[in-house]
């Protein structure tokens, strides 16, 4: 599951298969499709590693992650990290080219986080 705590089963996209980086994963991904409400599988999506693998999933990290402000709209255009949602592009206010991107809706409400 990517999403801002590993394994948890809130995110945007997952992949059942076990493993420390996602380029070494064979199963298809999947990503959640907010207006079925439900998993879809995508065998063309792709992710990668930024860096060294973190820590295994027994393993819990001290300092809990904390959320970074998103924006929107074009200035997210020239990013590479970032999620729509109803058509619309999100992104991390600072630093768009590295950590990550959890999104969801509740009650017609977007929420975006970012983490480094």
């Amino acid at each position: 599951m990517v999403g801002t705590n590993p394994g948890e089963d809130f995110g945007g996209i997952m992949n059942r298969e076990q493993g420390n980086c996602p380029e070494n994963l064979r199963s298809d991904w999947l990503y959640w499709d907010n207006f079925f409400e439900e998993w879809q599988s995508d065998w063309q999506l792709t992710a990668k590693c930024d860096g060294s693998p973190g820590p295994g999933p027994t393993t819990e990290d001290p300092d809990p992650v904390n959320p970074e402000p998103c924006t929107w709209g074009d200035v997210c255009y020239s990013c590479n990290i970032w999620a729509e949602v109803n058509g619309v592009r999100y992104c991390c206010a600072n630093d768009c080219n590295s950590g990550g991107i959890e999104t969801s809706t509740e009650n017609g409400q977007v929420n975006c986080y970012c983490y480094h």
